[in-house]
């Protein structure tokens, strides 16, 4: 009877630590699969998105009824996609000021963001494959995207 107990805690904190990966921008797996990994990761939030595949890209964007954790901040929109050219691409939108969402995510993920084109760019020291980019858009709120 332990042992069956011990089972499913161990289930609940594997798929309980998946999700938070995954809201860390470090679950590359999920994050290639694209929007159907995030569906997956929102449940019955899923109904708040929307759908669309325009000029080959396949996104799914949600605006959260309640925001998610993500780097100890609030994520009121996120988005996954999959580019025409194979880029995978999952974005956060926090409403905390960019300053404050690029040091919890250099602390988080041991990257430092670097200026680039429209915004910040950091590229892990260890995989070139991914790449995170930082920027404040026109309604104040900072976009993080994890790409891989």
């Amino acid at each position: 009877m332990i042992i069956r107990w011990l089972l499913i805690l161990g289930c609940g904190l594997s798929s309980s630590l998946s999700a938070a990966n995954y809201w860390q921008c470090e679950d590359a797996e999920a994050i290639s699969r694209g929007p159907e990994a995030l569906a997956e990761q929102l449940g019955a939030d899923a109904d708040f998105c929307r759908r669309t595949n325009v000029r080959g890209v396949d996104s799914l964007n949600c605006e959260l009824p309640r925001s998610r954790s993500a780097f100890g901040l609030g994520v009121v929109e996120v988005s996954a996609s999959i580019q025409q050219g194979g880029t995978r691409r999952l974005s956060l939108v926090f409403k905390a000021g960019q300053e404050r969402v690029q040091r919890a995510v250099e602390s988080r993920l041991g990257v430092r963001f670097e200026d680039g084109l429209r915004g910040l760019v950091a590229t892990p020291a260890n995989d070139f494959q991914r790449r995170y980019r930082l920027a404040e858009r026109d309604d104040g709120a900072t976009q993080l995207s994890c790409e891989i």
